[in-house]
């Protein structure tokens, strides 16, 4: 199996401006006011829009990195899905996940930045697809493996793993895991959660009746296989 945590050159470099900038200097929970997005960043694009607020890319002005920027007012952001979703995020590095990078607070607005993934979800994968060859899915089907091992080692649960929530890049062809507002941070392997979250169709039966583990998310990763 390929090790997910080796990386070239040009990774090296993007780690260590992650690790070294971003990880310890812009955490959530102490946003930075005294450096406005606007100074580091320029808009090239929105991505999407909603009730949150709006994503838009945009480019870093040292080095022309493309970054995706969500944009949420502050009293829709503080201990609501967004907050809860950019702590855990923050706490993650791996190939296959969403990277985060930082977050500033301006005039009321809370912008967090993250990698910028271009490419489809899976589910348009598979519609475009219509039968899937086996070699294909295994492929996906590992990085996803690889995704839930490592976040599961670091005692975090998705709780909401689906095809629209796994990203393939365009190029690359990688699988990306996105959004983890539902998910939880747990304090051992054996916590047993109750919350119904999740969508219906990935759900294991112990998600439905209120008590289960990290395995739920085994059991939506097997609904996706299948």
């Amino acid at each position: 199996m390929r090790n997910s945590t080796t990386s070239g050159p040009a990774d090296s470099v993007e780690n260590a401006l992650f690790n070294g900038k971003y990880n310890e200097a812009r955490k959530i929970g102490d946003l930075k006011a005294s450096n406005p997005f606007d100074k580091d960043f320029h808009a090239v694009k929105v991505l999407g829009e909603g009730s949150y607020g709006k994503v838009v890319l945009a480019k870093r002005k040292s080095n022309d990195a493309e970054r995706a920027i969500k944009i949420i007012h502050k009293r829709d952001y503080e201990g609501k899905k967004y907050e809860r979703e950019f702590k855990i995020l923050k706490e993650l590095n791996h190939p296959n996940l969403l990277r985060y990078y930082g977050s500033y607070q301006f005039k009321q607005k809370v912008y967090l930045v993250t990698e910028f993934c271009p490419g489809h979800e899976l589910l348009t994968e598979i519609w475009q697809c219509g039968k899937m060859t086996e070699k294909r899915a295994q492929g996906y089907f590992r990085e996803i493996l690889e995704a839930l091992c490592y976040i599961h080692s670091k005692n975090i649960v998705h709780r909401d793993l689906k095809p629209e929530n796994i990203i393939i890049e365009r190029d690359t062809k990688r699988v990306k895991l996105i959004d983890f507002g539902l998910s939880k941070k747990i304090t051992s392997d054996n916590e047993r959660m109750r919350s119904e979250v999740g969508t219906f169709m990935y759900s294991s039966p112990q998600v439905d009746s209120g008590k289960y583990t990290k395995k739920c998310d085994m059991w939506s990763a097997g609904i996706i296989l299948y």
